[in-house]
């Protein structure tokens, strides 16, 4: 490639006036996952005669975030065993967001309520109760290999602006580094309207066609360079929030858990995103044993969890333990 091939914004945007994803066949079971990311891939090259797939790597340090999963309680066989609050099994996983069936990946938060959002899906439902499952990163020199899809219209309370628009500003250098000359602005900004249009596939892809092919070739690629987490856009809380999603082989070797809480939720306003909710069930893990504490002002642990894991959201005034 030689810089004359990156596109101006002028060309991105002729080309998405031209697409119609409605067009592109929905994938279905009877279709080999492989030959369909290929279908895919090969169709959305053709149109945009151009492919970019930028990465970014941090180290432990740079990625402080802990993971948070929400399920159902009474979807649980036995929520004592460290395993069950993981990513599902391999039999059972679904089409989603960004996954084929029978090809799980590890759905988290950085932001317990984020989660716990996601689980609801904006209904209510009297007296039903939810486990909060809290992951963390084991202290390792490993390289983490990130995939972000948020170049798309964040709101401003989205606290990963930032990581957006530092990505956006430095869009150029991988290629300026290659060419030993600066990227002109006009094809800098057709790089950002590319990866837009790719990018909105997370908020307004209702089948999971798309994200769910670009999540696999990142997630699931056949190299040593393949991602180990993915962040995108939270629909459930109106993009105010991220999602993570992992690769399960990144989960086993570098994440544990760490604690656990049941709650039920007495009231969600999908507006506003405020949620009010009582926590009935409270247990840290210990080596490799969930041990349950009481729910008490009197429990140190469990105040302290409070304190590390809802402070700052209560705070915010969107959240509200009843």
């Amino acid at each position: 490639m030689n810089m004359n091939e990156i596109p101006t914004v002028e060309d991105i945007r002729s080309v998405v006036k031209q697409i119609n994803l409605s067009q592109i066949l929905e994938y279905n079971d009877d279709i080999p996952i492989e030959e369909y990311v290929e279908y895919v891939s090969t169709t959305i090259r053709e149109k945009f005669n151009f492919e970019c797939d930028p990465l970014l790597i941090w180290s432990k340090e740079s990625f402080p975030f802990s993971l948070y999963r929400a399920r159902d309680f009474d979807t649980f066989t036995n929520i004592n065993l460290i395993r069950e609050h993981s990513y599902p099994p391999t039999d059972v996983t679904k089409m989603g967001r960004c996954n084929f069936p029978k090809h799980p990946v590890f759905y988290s938060s950085n932001n317990l309520l984020t989660a716990l959002m996601e689980c609801l899906r904006g209904n209510v439902v009297p007296n039903k109760k939810y486990c909060l499952s809290k992951w963390q990163l084991k202290n390792a020199n490993k390289k983490i290999v990130i995939q972000n899809f948020l170049q798309t219209n964040l709101p401003p309370e989205n606290d990963f602006n930032d990581i957006k628009n530092l990505f956006k500003e430095n869009i150029g250098l991988p290629f300026e580094r290659s060419f030993g000359k600066p990227l002109e602005s006009s094809r800098k900004d057709g790089l950002i309207e590319y990866l837009n249009f790719l990018h909105d596939s997370f908020i307004h892809d209702n089948n999971y066609s798309l994200s769910a092919t670009l999540s696999h070739k990142n997630l699931y690629a056949k190299h040593d360079f393949r991602a180990d987490i993915l962040i995108y856009p939270s629909v459930q809380s109106s993009l105010r929030g991220v999602n993570f999603a992992l690769n399960p082989n990144f989960v086993e070797h570098n994440a544990f858990l760490s604690r656990l809480y049941v709650i039920s939720v007495g009231e969600y306003n999908t507006n506003t995103s405020r949620i009010k909710f009582c926590i009935s069930e409270f247990a840290e893990v210990v080596g490799s044993n969930i041990i349950w504490k009481n729910v008490s002002p009197q429990n140190e642990s469990y105040m302290n969890a409070i304190k590390e894991d809802f402070e700052g959201l209560t705070q915010n005034e969107f959240y509200k333990n009843q």
